[in-house]
């Protein structure tokens, strides 16, 4: 994002820019980590219901955070202050 308003790009276009260049390993990185998750939280075997909870909570959080991650974290500096251009 600074690099691209050092050269020249308005505030919103680089904001656009640079969230689609973090796309792809975010959301890599956040189905690597829920489909991890998913043998704990999609066990059957003999004291599963003891790990289920803790494996659904985990791939739960993961995902919310991979969510706020690409979607609402790029948001909000347009959010805070109009654009200086």
């Amino acid at each position: 994002y600074n690099i691209l308003r050092r050269d020249g790009k308005d505030s919103r276009a680089a904001m656009v820019a640079a969230a689609g260049d973090r796309f792809r390993p975010v959301l890599m990185i956040t189905v690597a980590a829920v489909l991890g998750m998913l043998p704990l939280a999609l066990s059957t075997a003999i004291g599963a219901e003891l790990r289920n909870g803790v494996g659904i909570a985990s791939a739960g959080g993961i995902l919310v955070a991979g969510i706020l991650t690409m979607v609402v974290i790029p948001v909000l500096p347009g959010l805070r202050r109009p654009p200086r251009d």
